[in-house]
């Protein structure tokens, strides 16, 4: 079964025992599927290794823990939670590669600051794309996540929707010579990918993807198989 749909109403349950797969169409086709629980016993997938998927998918989980846990098993004797993916076979998803996944900051980022300078080769940030700016002091808790209003390749500026909350070191050239190899400037580094996999943002629950293998009660083994490349997972994991 191929899912062509832009939008999906949001399911209660989707049970895959057969085949179900994004459909890999023209420029602008994108789709979202939106669900409670997906349960896997089947295959799901969204592109392929020799041809990734090449618009905008989105799997929208929502719940809150409180919402009834998903049955693994025919029996019900196996729960496997909510606001889920219980992949007890194939789950399979290819996005586009991006052309970076880190780069550095050739100036220091202040707290306050809505713009910062990175180098810019190879870089493809386009506007709405998340970044993360990874902590550069002794607190490990002291990274920044923004979204990107706009990125100058020429200068290697990129515009934030928020202001920093933290400091980043940055410096125009690599600090490797002075450090024993090592560079010291912020990374920055590109979290959105064409695929996402997004937990509603509700009670602090986030989404699960779960993968698993058990022995039905008819015998039948089952084992889960997941592979995600160049997919984003936002409120979950």
């Amino acid at each position: 079964m191929i899912l062509d749909l832009a939008e999906t109403p949001i399911f209660d349950l989707i049970e895959v025992n057969g085949c179900l797969g994004f459909k890999n169409g023209n420029d602008g086709e994108d789709i979202h599927l939106k669900a409670k629980k997906i349960l896997i016993r089947g295959e799901l997938y969204i592109g392929s290794k020799e041809k990734p998927f090449k618009n905008e998918a989105k799997i929208s989980l929502f719940g809150d823990r409180n919402e009834p846990t998903i049955k693994v098993e025919d029996s019900g004797g196996i729960e496997g939670g909510s606001k889920i993916i219980a992949n007890l076979s194939r789950l399979k998803m290819y996005g586009k590669q991006r052309s970076f996944k880190m780069t550095r900051l050739t100036e220091p980022a202040k707290i306050g600051d809505t713009s910062i300078f990175v180098e810019s080769k190879n870089v493809d940030l386009k506007e709405g794309d998340r970044i993360a700016l990874a902590p550069t002091g002794i607190k490990y808790n002291t990274g920044d996540t923004r979204n990107v209003v706009s990125f100058n390749s020429g200068t290697g500026e990129i515009v934030l929707d928020k202001a920093l909350d933290w400091y980043h070191f940055g410096a125009a050239q690599s600090t490797a010579d002075q450090y024993n190899g090592v560079d010291m400037r912020g990374e920055v580094l590109s979290l959105s990918r064409n695929i996402k996999i997004i937990g509603e943002e509700v009670d602090d629950w986030g989404a699960q993807i779960l993968t698993a293998e058990i022995m039905e009660i008819d015998g039948t083994f089952r084992e889960g198989e997941t592979y995600l490349d160049s997919v984003e997972i936002q409120y979950g994991g």
